[in-house]
């Protein structure tokens, strides 16, 4: 509440240009200049609804009878109800073809933050299942570098190696270092949008191999695990980063929500080697051998067993290339769905075109999500989407979806 009236000050002394209907909360009833308090504790544009007259009763109506109008499905918060702390790791793939997707993540997903601290699925919507009150946002890359070969377009040895990012690249957020992870309130969704935006939007500049799940699992994996990862050099293995770099971004008692956004097929690999320009092991065109030698790459069960493996309810989120007749479709399904096939000729082949966005099939990530269904004993929630859909509202409403289950359990 301190924040929201530090905000409301400043709004009244020097004008709050940015300031968004829905997205302020007034749990004292005084909102920002042109927006008025509203029955569900949030600050809109629109007229508060009149509640019209109250009838008093008769003969035939016992004063304790429900309203007709009232929703059926409105959930009453009980003092007994504890909604768990939700981390949220977002893997965004920041290869050169990947602008329009940055920046449609960071338009769609702060809207998801907002349903989660509302326990509404829209600003408008009843509450329908318990308001979320710690949720911590951090973002990571999909370049965990090829060892110590050279290639073109931006490949090092390490990479960004899975480490919490704070540089910021979007234009408009002017190279600020941001904290390594985001803590939500939604009293500053406006703030929050922005900062998540600048997180999200990595640039273009990371490496063309993508190795998607070893980023993800080398985040959220500590040092002490027997779990090992590449090195700079063929002879050298390093450890995970949970108790490292981002050493307390997981917490305890949380639930881990993992979204990965990313174009292309996964490339992680335990054999540097398929990144050698000259190795004779992996013969063909560099660009095709995340492809067409997938016998190299890690096997699935290392991340579905990882995942489940942590004592805590996960949620596995991939919003990836394949086709949008498919969004929200099981993995099964869409694991089932002859274009799913991750091919290459001259180029990785295209499973789906969109606004701006075209996309290589990725059936790793949904092999993933099936297996993690499997062995999670139902602690695991997953959702899969297009990341050529024209919108990412409706995946990132399955995703509040698959919280609000795993949450429950």
């Amino acid at each position: 509440m301190k924040i929201f009236h530090l905000l409301f000050g400043l709004c009244f002394v020097v004008g709050c240009p940015d300031v968004q209907s829905g997205v302020f909360s007034c749990p004292d009833g005084r909102c920002p200049d042109g927006l008025m308090c509203h029955p569900d504790g949030l600050c809109r544009d629109t007229p508060i609804p009149d509640a019209g007259p109250i009838d008093a009763p008769t003969d035939d109506a016992p004063t304790d009878a429900p309203s007709v109008d009232a929703p059926t499905d409105v959930f009453v918060p009980d003092g007994g109800v504890e909604v768990p702390p939700i981390d949220m790791l977002f893997v965004v793939d920041n290869s050169n073809s990947m602008a329009v997707p940055q920046a449609r993540l960071a338009e769609a997903f702060p809207d998801l933050m907002l349903s989660l601290a509302t326990g509404r699925v829209t600003p408008e919507s009843p509450m329908t299942f318990p308001p979320a009150e710690d949720i911590r946002v951090g973002v990571i890359s999909t370049d965990m570098g090829i060892g110590p070969w050279t290639v073109p377009g931006g490949c090092d040895a390490m990479g960004d190696n899975a480490v919490l990012q704070q540089m910021t690249f979007a234009s408009e957020c002017g190279g600020e270092i941001l904290p390594r992870w985001l803590d939500y309130q939604s009293s500053m969704l406006s703030q929050f949008r922005t900062d998540f935006g600048c997180k999200a939007q990595l640039g273009l500049m990371g490496c063309g191999f993508e190795q998607q799940l070893e980023g993800m699992l080398k985040a959220i994996t500590p040092s002490t695990s027997p779990l090992q990862f590449h090195g700079p050099t063929l002879e050298m293995s390093t450890v995970g980063q949970a108790d490292g770099p981002n050493a307390e971004f997981l917490r305890d008692g949380a639930v881990l929500v993992v979204v990965i956004v990313t174009d292309e097929e996964d490339c992680s690999t335990a054999d540097l080697e398929l990144f050698n320009p000259d190795t004779t092991e992996y013969p063909g065109d560099l660009n095709s051998r995340c492809i067409t030698h997938s016998t190299a790459l890690r096997p699935i069960g290392r991340y579905a067993d990882a995942l489940a493996d942590l004592g805590r309810r996960v949620v596995f989120a991939p919003l990836i290339g394949m086709p949008a007749d498919l969004d929200g479709d099981t993995p099964r399904d869409i694991l089932d769905d002859d274009r799913m096939v991750a091919a290459f000729d001259e180029r990785p082949v295209n499973v789906c075109t969109g606004m701006s966005v075209a996309a290589g099939a990725g059936p790793r990530y949904v092999e993933v999500a099936q297996e993690l269904e499997a062995v999670s004993r139902g602690n695991a929630r997953t959702a899969v989407g297009s990341i050529c859909a024209d919108d990412y509202g409706p995946f990132a409403e399955r995703v509040l979806n698959a919280i609000v289950d795993v949450s429950s359990e």
